[in-house]
């Protein structure tokens, strides 16, 4: 327990050192409107991995069953969903402007060395494919994950192959800083759902919901998604934080490169040294890395705490996303505003939000009143954040 501590610990951030960092996924479509597969097609994804990695731009090619799945240069990473979204995961930068940069570089990267030949879709939801017709990557971890949530859930299969979303990381300063963002980011988790709501159509045909993306999420692996159950707890630390990961069962090990099935136990057991396919072996500090990467709360404690609220969306929204985060959590005094709105929420209010604002959208009716107007003091709270930060571009 307390090198589990000592690991968040060290991730503890000076005010002057906080950083941003973003991940965003994009479906790519060819001119026929036909989903990219990794290979078996004109330009596949294994086509347009290969030219980066031949191009000589010093991006590094991970494999896995021969296959280029990952490239990375620095702190910048082209990788892959499990139905081949496409993912750009930047190194993290201190401030939004930064992020805007990126994307747009990252954006007319693609698009220049496909000449212009494939469609980049920011949506939720792949509005078009069947997701029976969608196969799976080479890539062993989604074999694993494909095995283990099947049991655990209805959505997993499309949750891993037809949605997409962006991320937006943020630090943390000390334990009291990390648990005080740590409830009022999951608070708001369906706020930003709301906000960036882009999955209505579903195989070519309108649904009744805002955001079809977030409603997959309510029915994959109710123990290791969603909302955490000590969330609305006053006396929340990370200690409940640590204890809620410990028992949670893993989905896999890696030893020597090879994946290996932890046949349900948990990282408890692990710390035992009890596992029966590893017997008195301990973890390592990388087996806890990838036992976070597993969890898939809508905010992600890891070494930065990550938000997952949000469904992939058209490049001018891209942006915001990154903005609306740093505005409400980098400033101590908005911070501290918004944690006074969401202190009282019991589990239910949070249950309420998740569950009814991906169909409702703004017609939501929250606590009695209309979310509509939460939902703009949680918006001037943000800008005010950025006004504060006073970091402006050269426009």
């Amino acid at each position: 327990m307390e090198d589990i501590y000592r690991y968040f610990q060290n991730f503890f951030k000076p005010p002057n050192e906080l950083r941003i960092g973003v991940e965003h996924e994009f479906f790519m479509f060819n001119q026929n409107l036909e989903r990219v597969t990794y290979n078996n097609m004109p330009l596949s994804i294994q086509d347009i991995f290969t030219t980066i990695k031949n191009r000589g731009w010093n991006w590094s090619p991970y494999y896995e069953y021969q296959h280029t799945i990952e490239l990375t240069k620095g702190g910048d990473k082209f990788s892959l969903e499990a139905g081949g979204q496409l993912e750009f995961s930047s190194a993290a930068v201190h401030n939004i402007h930064e992020i805007s940069q990126q994307l747009q570089n990252n954006i007319e990267f693609v698009k220049n060395i496909t000449n212009n030949q494939l469609i980049l879709v920011g949506v939720g939801y792949d509005p078009k494919t069947y997701v029976k017709n969608i196969r799976t990557i080479p890539k062993k971890r989604y074999e694993y994950m494909l095995n283990y949530l099947s049991y655990k859930g209805e959505n997993g299969y499309d949750m891993l192959h037809s949605t997409a979303s962006i991320q937006a990381s943020l630090d943390y300063r000390s334990e009291e800083d990390l648990i005080k963002k740590l409830r009022v980011s999951t608070a708001l988790q369906p706020i930003v759902g709301l906000l960036f709501a882009c999955s209505p159509i579903v195989e070519e045909k309108i649904t009744s919901y805002q955001s079809y993306r977030n409603y997959i999420w309510t029915d994959v692996d109710q123990q290791r998604s969603g909302i955490s159950p000590f969330i609305c707890n006053s006396k929340m630390n990370l200690e409940y934080y640590i204890n809620y990961i410990l028992d949670i069962p893993m989905i896999f090990i890696i030893r020597n490169g090879s994946y290996i099935d932890p046949q349900g136990q948990t990282f408890r057991d692990f710390l035992k040294g009890s596992l029966r396919i590893l017997p008195q072996e301990k973890p390592t500090t990388e087996d806890l890395t990838f036992h976070l990467s597993t969890l898939y709360s809508d905010v992600r404690l890891k070494s930065v705490l990550e938000m997952r609220g949000a469904d992939s969306c058209p490049f001018p929204y891209l942006q915001s996303l990154a903005a609306f985060w740093v505005g409400l959590l980098y400033q101590d005094e908005v911070l501290s505003s918004i944690f006074d709105l969401i202190d009282d929420w019991a589990e239910d209010d949070y249950k309420f939000l998740r569950m009814h604002v991906p169909i409702s959208g703004f017609r939501t009716v929250f606590r009695g009143k209309s979310i509509h107007s939460f939902v703009e003091n949680v918006l001037d709270l943000s800008k005010t954040g950025l006004e504060k930060r006073n970091i402006a571009n050269n426009i």
